[in-house]
């Protein structure tokens, strides 16, 4: 008889622990999206078909094609990350109640590893709500509504050069993988790579999306 390696046991518990939390953040969410539906159809903060494009002129063809989807409630991403937020912070004070070793594995609220991604995705949330609520209500500067791009821009680039910073000095971070081919030493080059693959990937993220759900066949095939 053939028994399992040894080593494959973290292994089965870290996807186990996975499933666990994911199953978890798909009920939660999917628990308040009534609520959250509600209070934004109620509060009117819905999507506004813009009648002009960036550089001011009038798109008459694009607001035709959309203009029957107007109203239809923005700020979808609170699902993701209030989502995320609570499961991690009920999970870190809920899980010192029980010895079980798989629910204290629960707990992946972590100085080293998880502190940073949940600070940038907050951070950025903020930041998308906020824009979110600007356009729906026409406030800004910016032509149709929402945050001026310099602002926008500034406060992603603060919030890539510290995760840069963190993931350089901190983690010891100073190569890339490229599949297939190896591993990259490229020193302080990390940083700006960092911040430039957090930059396109935000804001190539930002174009895609839309009313149609572009992003999430894209993202799907890129998280594959």
């Amino acid at each position: 008889m053939k028994f399992a390696n040894i080593t494959t046991i973290p292994t089965a518990m870290a996807i186990l622990k996975i499933w666990i939390l994911g199953t978890l953040s798909f009920i939660l969410a999917m628990a308040w999206t009534p609520l959250l539906t509600k209070f934004l159809y109620k509060y009117k903060i819905g999507v506004k078909i813009k009648e002009k494009s960036v550089d001011g002129k009038k798109a008459p063809i694009y607001h035709g094609l959309h203009k029957g989807k107007s109203g239809t409630p923005s700020m979808g991403g609170v699902l993701v990350w209030a989502t995320v937020l609570f499961l991690a912070i009920f999970m870190h004070y809920f899980t010192p109640f029980f010895s079980a070793k798989l629910i204290t594995r629960l707990d992946f609220l972590s100085r080293s590893q998880t502190w940073l991604p949940l600070f940038a995705l907050v951070s950025a949330a903020v930041l998308g709500a906020f824009d979110d609520i600007f356009s729906v209500r026409g406030w800004g500067t910016n032509k149709g509504g929402g945050i001026r791009f310099l602002y926008r821009f500034g406060w992603l680039v603060g919030i890539a050069v510290l995760g840069a910073l963190w993931f350089h000095y901190k983690l010891g971070y100073d190569s890339i993988h490229i599949p297939a081919v190896g591993n990259f030493e490229i020193g302080w080059w990390y940083i700006p790579f960092f911040v430039l693959v957090v930059l396109a990937t935000a804001f190539s993220s930002n174009i895609t999306d839309g009313l149609d759900g572009l992003n999430g066949g894209i993202l799907l095939i890129a998280y594959a």
